[in-house]
């Protein structure tokens, strides 16, 4: 017979699910008073613990079930000695622990909760039950590990494997049990984190694939860990799926997710501002965009735009667009020269036509990474967990970067007129500006970046950069859209803009010679749009 030790919060489906298990085991189910008086009302026989345990739950609720009688019947190995002890004391052996805890993070996020209504929910019984089920790891020639079951998302999981005969035994129950201490470790650090008023903070991840390398091939073994986020984002990286290609690099997760931050930002952006998101491509190397389209019009526009962007760059980077890629595109990103195909590392969108998967996955050998999500993009699409980076000895923790450019704000300081084409490209220059490696200033012209002057030491170098950028590749900057993601310290960064006939630009004020740089653009007609460094300054380092 399997016995069943229940305690639990919710208790919706517990009968439903006992009597799921009674259709596969022989089962005798015991219970904390809730759960088993639970069992009993709808029909499935359960014993209340309490008598085993010296009575009825005391201090309101704080002593249930914790006491010796019950911790031998979790922790008893199911050998001949300890089952003799457990007979001779009349204590039942546990084979199956289905126990969840008190809801604490929603009592602290709560409005009007008070430290006394989150000390009360601070579950001792539960996680102790938990870690005792976890630590029924039998020594050689025992019947099994205990199942035990704290996330009632592995429920079905669970029935699932039962009924097909208890396949691979050892290692689902082991996974079990170390989500268990898991599950426990994760609930003590939400206790220890609203205690310490956030001075002990805690990252969980769980392994999802080993890299090849990493950053370089030396750096060996690499992983790619899932981080657990309080909401399910359709955008982590785990959500992106491999079609055709090689798995996953290290470096091609971190280009994926440079392209993704800016992808989002320039769709976040045009939402706000013109409540829509246009086709948006970019192809990036070494986490910044090298190539990026806009179009209204198009998905073939806005690709077009983007791979004349800087063809040399673009060579083995990586794409993102917002919409599917079928046969024709294929071939446009693969058009290098005449004779010449280029190499792409990977393509990533909402999805590919079977042509598009034959010319650049078969044909081409390029990676395809599919997300639907990427068609959805609005001004909610950005990244909103904390970010966090490793130092020597230590980690910077810092809310996630969600500032969008809206030209409506009433801070907003605006010097000379813009058409809607000079406005939207302000938004492209400002969201690539934004997500790139600073110090950078950026181009772009009728939706397509033309210059990107990026990780530059000094704010001049920027700007010379940018315009050498676009000029090597064939662009004019007359009438170009110009973005900084900081103000200018000096005269001369505003004069390579002026000088490059740039039509309008978007800086912050705080330098002090604000007055100097603002006259020079005004005194050529460059449109200035500005807001406070404070508020509105776009560093990444």
């Amino acid at each position: 017979m399997m016995r069943v030790f229940v305690s639990i919060a919710d208790k919706t489906r517990l009968p439903e699910q006992a009597r799921e298990l009674m259709a596969i085991e022989d089962c005798e189910f015991w219970g904390t008073e809730g759960s088993a008086r639970k069992l009993n009302e709808n029909g499935v026989p359960a014993r209340d613990i309490s008598p085993l345990v010296g009575g009825p739950p005391v201090f309101n609720h704080r002593v249930a079930s914790i006491s010796r009688p019950f911790a031998e019947g979790c922790l008893a190995r199911n050998i001949p000695e300890d089952l003799a002890i457990l007979e001779e004391e009349g204590v039942p052996y546990f084979d199956f622990i289905y126990v969840n805890f008190y809801d604490l993070k929603g009592e602290i996020e709560k409005i009007g909760s008070t430290l006394a209504s989150v000390i009360e929910k601070i579950d001792i019984g539960g996680p102790l039950m938990a870690r005792m089920g976890a630590k029924g790891y039998p020594p050689a020639g025992a019947k099994g590990w205990r199942i035990v079951v704290c996330d009632p998302d592995d429920w079905d999981r669970v029935i699932a494997w039962l009924r097909e005969g208890r396949p691979d035994a050892e290692e689902f129950l082991r996974a079990l049990a170390a989500k268990a201490e898991r599950y426990v470790a994760k609930y003590v650090d939400t206790s220890a984190r609203y205690l310490s008023r956030g001075r002990y903070w805690s990252l969980f991840t769980e392994l999802l694939e080993g890299l090849l390398y990493g950053e370089n091939k030396h750096q060996v073994p690499a992983e790619f860990h899932r981080i657990d986020q309080p909401n399910d984002d359709p955008l982590a990286m785990d959500k992106f799926q491999v079609v055709s290609g090689q798995p996953r690099s290290y470096n091609n997760i971190l280009d994926t997710d440079r392209a993704l931050s800016t992808v989002t930002l320039t769709a976040a952006m045009f939402y706000k501002n013109f409540s829509a998101t246009p086709f948006i491509v970019v192809g990036v190397k070494h986490g910044n965009a090298c190539g990026m389209g806009v179009s209204w019009k198009s998905s073939k526009e806005a690709l077009q735009k983007m791979v004349t962007g800087d063809r040399i760059a673009l060579l083995g980077g990586v794409v993102m667009s917002n919409f599917e890629l079928d046969g024709e595109d294929a071939e446009t990103l693969l058009c290098y020269e005449s004779e010449k195909k280029r190499r792409l590392d990977t393509v990533v969108a909402p999805g590919f036509t079977p042509k598009a998967i034959e010319v650049l996955g078969t044909r081409s050998k390029c990676r395809l990474v599919r997300n639907k999500a990427l068609e959805n993009l609005d001004e909610n699409c950005l990244d909103t967990a904390i970010h966090f980076r490793r130092v020597r000895g230590g980690v910077l923790l810092q809310p996630s970067n969600t500032n969008i450019l809206n030209l409506r704000d009433s801070e907003l300081d605006q010097c000379g007129a813009a058409t809607p084409q000079q406005l939207e490209d302000l938004i492209q220059a400002t969201a690539i500006c934004w997500t790139s490696t600073s110090n950078t200033v950026t181009f772009v012209l009728n939706g397509q970046l033309i210059g990107n002057g990026v990780g530059q030491k000094a704010r001049v170098d920027c700007c010379e950069v940018a315009v050498w950028n676009a000029t090597k590749n064939g662009h004019n900057t007359a009438g170009a859209a110009v973005a900084s993601d900081s103000f200018l310290p000096e005269i001369d960064g505003a004069m390579i803009i002026v000088n490059a006939k740039a039509a309008i630009v978007f800086i912050t004020s705080g330098s002090v010679r604000d007055s100097e740089v603002f006259e020079i653009f005004k005194e050529r007609g460059v449109t200035r749009y500005s807001l406070s460094d404070k508020k509105a300054r776009g560093f990444r380092h």
